[in-house]
């Protein structure tokens, strides 16, 4: 598990990838308002921050994702800022605020391939996000809430409407906080 410290931003150049079954990123205590940890895109030519396909169990959990949309500008037929789903069980997005895509979509849950007209994503669960598109995102205007495009294939998938969240502040000094290795316990944040 990679559990970020409340307010800690950090700026991706690179996608982060869940890479093994059951890996879950949140930040300490599961806040639900302006304290949740930023992942903060930093790079001209990224417009995923977060792949997890084909991951069962990978649960991405209260954290803010920015795509830096009017940083950076609208990158075409790019991918969403969040690709999860695939050939997996069992995943879950919730108490995300994700916002500012340069793709087409804040969140993408992928279906996967189908066995027998049975989809390989399965058991999937939304819930508590809020999602915004930028000014000129596909299908809808800044600060306007709407839930993701969601392939039809997905079988037991549950969205529930977002709670709802108030962004608190800005950060106006990013801070990079490196997790310990994976078997050492993690430190307090402070």
């Amino acid at each position: 598990m990679a559990e970020l410290c409340p307010g800690a931003v950090f700026n991706l150049s690179k996608t982060i990838y869940f890479t093994a079954a059951q890996q879950r990123i949140e930040t300490q205590g599961l806040p639900t308002d302006g304290t949740r940890a930023i992942l903060r895109v930093t790079s001209p030519t990224l417009a995923m921050a977060v792949f997890g396909h084909d991951q069962s169990g990978a649960v991405l959990q209260n954290v803010e994702v920015d795509g830096s949309r009017p940083q950076y500008g609208r990158i075409p037929n790019s991918d969403a800022l969040i690709e999860m789903g695939g050939n997996s069980t069992g995943q879950a997005v919730r108490n995300v605020y994700a916002h500012h895509t340069r793709g087409w979509s804040d969140l993408h849950l992928f279906g996967g391939d189908s066995t027998g007209g049975v989809p390989g994503c399965q058991q999937a669960t939304l819930s508590g996000n809020l999602l915004y598109r930028g000014r000129h995102g596909y299908a809808g205007h800044m600060g306007r809430r709407h839930l993701p495009e969601l392939p039809l294939r997905t079988k037991n998938f549950r969205a529930l409407r977002p709670d709802p969240v108030q962004r608190i502040g800005k950060t106006t000094s990013p801070t990079m906080i490196k997790g310990p290795h994976p078997a050492a316990e993690p430190e307090p944040c402070r």
